[in-house]
């Protein structure tokens, strides 16, 4: 018989240990989503089971404050916290060509179709090869810049400074690409 292996229900949610039940329900909802055998995408099985696994553990105030006790007795509590440099640069400059390619899938509906600039938010999840969260994270950071915008009906435009700033940095198309979603044969 093998011995199971520890889990770390905080690191598996993207939590730290003092997160609050709503940003541990919050976390559990968005990852549940991304992860669900039927997400075409980004589904998948065993990360599925271990994010269920995290949320029972962790949800329940009892079972938490057990699992507490055993991390604080526990090596993941003596490691620290660290900067894993190789996977932030990775995934910021990923970043980086991900807002990039969501801007150019808003500037290409604005110039193909003046009179209806907008796409929802589902519209444009359905162009791109990204996540949910991906996507979120992105068009956060787009909105809160002024490269890209909310019309009086929640859709989503380019504005004035993120068709310039596609300009200006004339894109890649290799770079581009990858993040937006081909149209079948």
């Amino acid at each position: 018989m093998t011995k199971p292996e520890f889990q770390n229900h905080y690191e598996v949610l993207g939590l730290s240990h003092g997160a609050s039940s709503e940003e541990i329900s919050r976390a559990y909802q968005l990852l549940a989503r991304e992860l669900h055998p039927n997400t075409p995408r980004t589904g998948n099985k065993a990360a599925f089971d271990k994010l269920n696994k995290a949320y029972e553990a962790l949800s329940d105030p009892a079972a938490r404050e057990a699992f507490d006790r055993l991390f604080t007795g526990g090596v993941a509590q003596r490691e620290g916290p660290r900067f894993a440099a190789g996977e932030f640069f990775d995934a910021l400059n990923k970043e980086m060509r991900r807002r990039t390619a969501v801007l150019c899938v808003l500037y290409d509906q604005r110039r193909r179709q003046p009179d209806t600039p907008s796409l929802t938010f589902r519209e444009l999840e359905g162009l791109m090869n990204l996540s949910s969260s991906e996507l979120s994270f992105s068009m956060w950071f787009l909105k809160q810049r002024g490269l890209a915008g909310v019309d009086d009906k929640s859709a989503i435009q380019i504005t004035v400074s993120g068709m310039e700033f596609l300009e200006a940095q004339a894109p890649r198309t290799e770079d581009v690409m990858p993040f937006i979603r081909q149209p079948e044969p």
